[in-house]
């Protein structure tokens, strides 16, 4: 897997087998917060591919300049992004439209996936524009991800103190 770490204006692109053991260690000998923004597939080999393909914008070692080239590969690869998978849940993950993501990294369409669930395009529409509103039932996203081939999960979250 292929992650990318923001630090203030700059950005990590790395490989980790496992982000959500990587990404840890690396946070701990950070001197600042460091966000998640994508986790793609790839390998070593494209990770380096990566590297030189942004190799202007190096500043030391796997970190780069947060540059508008970097932003906009970054923002291309939104329907690849599996932060979610990994346990890294950002703010703008909430009504995070998994519904589309699924159908689009599948390439599958509203019709197909209503034929797969015996419903009507329109019903899936319904469905994304639920899970967007966050009026979908958790029974119907479970469905949905069985038709789909994933697993559902639903889970809480510890929240932190920021006093």
């Amino acid at each position: 897997m292929i992650y990318f770490l923001k630090a203030n204006d700059r950005i990590k692109i790395g490989y980790a087998n496992d982000p959500s053991t990587r990404i840890p260690s690396i946070q701990t000998s950070a001197p600042f917060e460091l966000e998640v923004i994508l986790i793609i597939d790839g390998t070593y080999h494209k990770e380096r591919e990566l590297h030189e393909k942004f190799r202007e914008f190096r500043k030391s070692g796997e970190w780069f300049d947060f540059s508008e080239p970097i932003k906009e590969f970054v923002s291309s690869m939104t329907f690849e992004d599996r932060r979610y998978e990994f346990g890294f849940d950002n703010i703008e993950f909430q009504g995070n439209e998994q519904i589309i993501k699924l159908r689009k990294r599948d390439k599958i369409s509203m019709e197909e996936l209503g034929r797969k669930l015996n419903i009507t395009k329109q019903a899936v529409f319904s469905f994304q524009q639920g899970e967007k509103d966050g009026t979908i039932s958790l029974n119907s996203m479970k469905k949905i991800a069985d038709c789909l081939g994933y697993s559902f999960e639903y889970r809480f979250k510890k929240l932190t103190n920021d006093a």
